[in-house]
């Protein structure tokens, strides 16, 4: 889905993933494994064709929302809200920081805090969840940070940790 607003945090905004960002930066991003494997998304290589449709894809969803994450006026990654299941009022966060000059510098906790807010407030949603690979450490610490909490391991990934936050 496409949001036409910015969600804003000191320097760091989200704003919807365009067509343009399918570019060169984005897809070495997705073909590097140190960025990719903690994501558990090393399977298949990327071309720009395949980000272009997957951002088609997401701006046209009814149950996504796909953000870019800008700091200092560069796209460094992104973080995306969905699929919601809007009967339920829940969704499910993923993320990832492709520049990796700017890991460990927090802004990963600015996005999922920024994301958390927007789907609370925004889009009423009860309940946000997401899944890492335990030993995606900085990830986990990053979710602890926003207020997610553990809630035990994936029946289907025996070693991908559950965190689920509620509104409220």
């Amino acid at each position: 889905m496409i949001y036409n607003e910015k969600l804003s945090d000191n320097g760091l905004y989200l704003r919807t993933v365009l067509e343009e960002d399918c570019n060169q930066k984005y897809l070495n991003w997705l073909n590097d494994k140190k960025i990719t494997e903690p994501l558990g998304t090393t399977h298949r290589n990327q071309t720009i064709e395949t980000i272009k449709d997957f951002v088609n894809q997401m701006q046209q969803s009814e149950n996504d929302y796909f953000f870019a994450i800008i700091y200092n006026n560069e796209h460094i990654g992104n973080i995306k809200l969905g699929p919601i299941d809007w009967d339920k009022k829940e969704g499910d966060i993923s993320y990832f920081i492709g520049e990796t000059q700017y890991w460990g510098r927090g802004l990963a906790t600015k996005a999922v805090n920024l994301v958390t807010k927007f789907g609370f407030e925004e889009l009423k949603l009860k309940t946000i969840k997401t899944q890492v690979f335990e030993t995606n450490i900085s990830s986990s610490k990053v979710l602890k940070k926003c207020g997610y909490e553990e809630s035990g391991y994936s029946k289907i990934h025996k070693d991908m940790i559950m965190y689920i936050k509620k509104a409220g």
